[in-house]
């Protein structure tokens, strides 16, 4: 059985505003329909039960409206193995400032799993940014900036900067556990696409399809992707990609093989998956993307098989 973690909305809203996605056009910070939001999730939750997965959920803390978003919290090494949760170490991530609080209330929920913690000090969120993509792993990172508003022409005449969210630093750390030939470090380069997970879906069997939005990328990380996972990849167009189309989750359990994907995503990759031999299905949590910039795979830590 796959083991799953979500995490409970009973206090999502915006805080820190701290991605493109959580603001409008005047920098001011989105307002959550918080019962729309508890129903998207229960269907959401529902569902992932309905297709095999043992679901944990992340008891809410009023002031982390985040915790709604766990893949931040961390990263399984080694995930696929069929091993007990205490002989795999769960990475817990340095998060961003206005969510560092998080990792308070994630650490003692993952220890309590079994996990073996280690703690990491550089900027990293997990597998947001850190994922198996055939085999290698992904590492996605990008220039971490103090959240600041900058003056530009046109009207507003400003723009708020963000920054990205894991640090080139985190390679120095996950070596430890995995061969640095093993990994493609990515960088970022569109802040509308702040998280690797974002960018990217590997989905199938040994996650050999990765769905991909390259304009995203600076071009080496275009280059340095084209070069190990050219034939892997399904590039997505401009308007499934803004969709959140690679915000995506695929799970396999015993009733079948799944790409649970952000509702509206086009006829043309739905048939694409298909043709892979795995069946799409699209789930609407439009509250959480269209106000916090998260969707499917933003709401899922996935823990791996059971042991």
């Amino acid at each position: 059985m796959r083991a799953l973690v979500v995490g409970d909305p009973s206090f999502f809203r915006i805080r820190s505003g701290s991605n493109p996605h959580t603001r409008n056009r005047w920098g001011v910070k989105k307002c959550v329909d918080l019962d729309l939001a508890k129903r998207q999730w229960k269907n959401f939750v529902d569902r992932l039960e309905e297709m095999g997965a043992r679901v944990y959920v992340i008891p809410p803390v009023k002031d982390c409206p985040g915790m709604v978003f766990p893949a931040n919290a961390g990263v399984v090494i080694p995930r696929e193995e069929k091993i007990p949760f205490s002989k795999k170490t769960f990475l817990l991530s340095s998060l961003i400032e206005g969510r560092k609080s998080e990792t308070n209330y994630d650490e003692p929920f993952f220890r309590q799993l079994g996990f073996q913690i280690e703690k990491i000090s550089c900027p990293f969120e997990g597998e947001a940014d850190f994922f198996q993509a055939g085999s290698y792993f992904i590492f996605t990172y990008g220039k971490i900036l103090p959240q600041h508003f900058r003056m530009k022409r046109g009207w507003p005449p400003y723009e708020r900067v963000y920054g990205f969210r894991s640090s080139l630093n985190f390679l120095e750390t996950v070596t430890k556990w995995i061969s640095r030939e093993r990994i493609l470090p990515l960088e970022l380069a569109d802040e509308r696409f702040y998280h690797g997970d974002t960018v990217f879906c590997p989905f199938g069997e040994g996650y050999d399809h990765v769905l991909a939005y390259l304009p995203a990328l600076t071009s080496q990380a275009q280059g340095l992707l084209k070069e190990h996972l050219v034939d892997r990849l399904i590039l997505l167009s401009d308007e499934d990609a803004f969709k959140y189309a690679a915000n995506s989750f695929y799970l396999s359990t015993e009733k079948g093989k799944f790409l649970i994907m952000p509702s509206g995503v086009s006829p043309q990759l739905r048939d694409q998956v298909i043709e892979r031999g795995v069946t799409p299905i699209e789930i609407n949590v439009s509250e959480f993307f269209e106000k916090g910039g998260g969707s499917v795979k933003c709401m899922i830590l996935d823990l791996g098989p059971m042991g």
